[in-house]
């Protein structure tokens, strides 16, 4: 071996200066990513290495692999330092940050796919039969100990976790070999400082004698990287499984069943029993399902489903890619929801914002489609789906889908397909009918031709478009932290209204802050609803206002023509007040949203004022939630005061105002760190 470098550093000083600054770096830069579930992953991985590593590290060290100076250690226990022990945790915690820095952001249940023959089963072959050769070559005494030592103990743990999850970690393996070499690199920087102080020695006899580096043994460097695929290898595991019972659940337990026969009386009663005479479900059941899950083959593995979150994705990234990108801060399964249902909403809003464009089947196929997407939302919330209705609910899906592609603005057949399967399997075990069918009650005011007529109409419209989501979404958000609960997971199931059922006034609060972002929707496209959909939500008696302080006249001339030549009238004032001049004036106002600019300003800083009191309810109730949750929905609800914000600011009227990604990086920094 090279020669060291005389110095002072004890391994307690290895981990002051060189391992524990950068965990607290990640864990401060990560914080709001870390939920309970991410520090539950974690714990179970670092008992398990100090349980397996224990007996290794203490018989290598027993016969000579490595050794060390006792006046480097704080003390010893068996033949190791205790400092050594230390280290099992922390680089497991620091693999750990890393994966959290770069796993997440890939969307996991698309990964529950199939692989090849020699993709599921070669490596496993390999990495035991390179373990067996491992064995062979653990001999203490020669130059390939160390080695044969390391494939021995570890190969066999890489082809257990390859057995449960190898084609889930193979899909991964970009971002999943980005977390091994970034360890990797920095731990073999952290050794090789270490053995070039002095701190520890590898001994000459055990090894091969390649360096990697100066002061680097090629064992070393090869321990790093395998542990490390064994972290990061076992961490996926945990996710696959994950994945695989949200994706399976009906599937591969019962708990579903239980789920969905509990979601008709969930929000009534408190004292809801078991009416369904199902027996509880029980801690038994639940390791059981978990189990089966992590060493379910793909195979195996409802294909469809994972195919329908890909689709829907997709169709959510192809209408706003920073609504996509925001769901990145949410946990997994929280995200995967959320997805399900915003894929919903496409799919009805699409229906209700098709361009007729002169066709006269076009209106028949909208209220035809939005007929049957009704009667599916209530098929989904029967307690008999899974078996009795599903065939109805196939043929809805086709018909939905049929009638979507004749649109004058046609759907994608297959997303559409996608998008109600999706729904059907994760929205109606945790968001009451009721909000679904308000969502659809917007729809149906759209394609009933009704107008905004008063505020009150306006704040009506927009609950049931936007209210009835947010209210959705916070029931998600309540089931998912009652989930990640462990010692929760089973009352969950069997007593859903004591860990999922939110406070009516959180819900109100949610409520408000659906409004708000609708009113600023409104008010950030006057202009292209007008010129894009044919229609306005300002209420005609803003339009009556406007024009009365503009002394009916100036300023409004295009508009009070039009009333002349309709009612023979050169009175003004008279005309105004009636209800058909209200509708020249919508119709003018849709025809030439621009005509007057101040009053389209006016129109749109009234909107955001209307959203300010219901965004600051909004910030109250955001407050009550999950805090793994906190953050996301607030960058989100600031990030739309931005826009209205941005809407009053401008002189003019901007024609479509939005936040700059400067501004959009800024505000969503201030909201995790806060």
């Amino acid at each position: 071996m090279s020669s060291r470098t005389s110095s002072n550093l004890t391994y307690f000083g290895v981990h002051c200066i060189y391992t524990l600054p950068p965990i607290l770096v990640l864990y401060t830069a990560l914080r709001p990513f870390i939920t309970a579930t991410e520090i539950a992953k974690v714990v179970a991985i670092c008992l398990l290495a100090v349980v397996y590593t224990t007996p290794w590290d203490n018989y290598i060290v027993a016969k000579g692999a490595w050794t060390y100076p006792k006046d480097r250690v704080l003390g010893v226990i068996g033949y190791v330092p205790v400092e050594e022990y230390a280290f099992f945790i922390i680089q497991t915690v620091f693999t750990g940050l890393v994966y959290t820095a770069i796993i997440p952001w890939n969307m996991l249940v698309f990964h529950l796919k199939p692989a090849s023959g020699f993709v599921r089963y070669g490596p496993i072959v390999m990495l035991l039969s390179a373990a067996t050769i491992g064995f062979a070559l653990a001999i203490p005494g020669t130059k390939n100990f160390y080695i044969g030592a390391l494939l021995a103990w570890s190969l066999p743990i890489l082809a257990l976790e390859w057995l449960s999850a190898g084609p889930f970690i193979w899909s991964l393996r970009t971002p999943a070999f980005a977390v091994v070499g970034v360890s990797t690199a920095y731990l073999c920087f952290v050794d090789h400082t270490a053995i070039k102080a002095g701190v520890w020695q590898i001994s000459h006899k055990g090894t091969t004698g390649l360096l990697l580096t100066p002061h680097l043994p090629i064992e070393e460097a090869l321990f790093f990287l395998i542990v490390n695929c064994m972290i990061v290898f076992g961490l996926l595991a945990i996710d696959r499984g994950f994945a695989v019972v949200r994706v399976q659940e009906s599937r591969v337990g019962g708990r579903e069943e239980r789920i969905q026969a509990f979601s008709l009386d969930l929000y009534q009663n408190e004292e809801t029993d078991n009416v369904h005479g199902l027996s509880d479900w029980t801690f038994k059941e639940e390791a059981e399902l978990w189990i089966r899950s992590a060493f379910m083959a793909e195979s195996l593995i409802d294909q469809l489903a994972v195919k329908d979150y890909v689709a829907v994705y997709n169709l959510i990234c192809s209408h706003s890619k920073t609504f996509a990108m925001a769901t990145i801060l949410y946990p997994q399964s929280l995200r995967e929801d959320i997805v399900a249902l915003y894929g919903f909403c496409r799919v009805s809003d699409d229906v209700a914002d098709a361009v007729e464009s002169g066709n006269p089947f076009a209106r028949h196929w909208k209220e035809a489609c939005m007929t049957m997407l009704d009667e599916y939302v209530h098929l989904c919330y029967e307690p008999t789906t899974i078996e009795t209705n599903r065939e109805r609910m196939e043929n809805l899906i086709s018909g939905i889908s049929a009638v979507l592609k004749q649109l004058p603005t046609p759907s994608n057949t297959e997303s559409t397909k996608s998008v109600l399967r999706l729904f059907s399997n994760r929205i109606p075990r945790s968001v009451p009918k009721e909000c679904i069918l308000e969502l659809l009650d917007s729809y149906k005011w759209d394609l009933a031709g009704k107008h905004i007529i008063t505020e009150a109409d306006l704040i009506e419209h927009s609950g049931h478009a936007a209210s009835s989501v947010g209210e959705g979404c916070t029931y998600l958000m309540m089931r998912h932290d009652a989930e990640c609960n462990f010692f929760h997971a089973v009352d969950c199931v069997n007593k859903p209204h004591k860990y999922v059922n939110p406070p009516r006034d959180l819900l109100e609060q949610a409520r408000d802050m659906g409004l708000a972002l609708q009113l600023t929707n409104i008010a950030r496209d006057l202009i292209a609803d007008a010129e894009e959909l044919g229609r306005t939500y300002i209420p005609h008696a803003w339009f009556i206002e406007t024009i009365t302080r503009s002394n009916s006249v100036k300023g409004n001339d295009d508009l009070v023509d039009g009333l002349r030549k309709r009612k023979g009238d050169d009175s003004a004032g008279k005309i105004l007040k009636s209800t058909v001049d209200v509708t020249v004036l919508r119709t003018n106002f849709i025809k030439n949203p621009t005509g007057n600019p101040a009053a389209l300003k006016a129109y749109s800083q009234r909107l955001v004022e209307m959203a300010s009191p219901k965004a600051e309810s909004a910030l109250i109730g955001i407050s009550r939630l999950p805090k793994a949750h906190r953050s996301a929905v607030k960058a989100a609800l600031k990030m739309y005061m931005r826009i209205g914000e941005a809407i009053v600011e401008a002189k003019e009227y901007p024609r479509r105002s939005v936040v700059s990604k400067k501004d959009k990086l800024l505000i969503l920094l201030a909201n995790l760190y806060n």
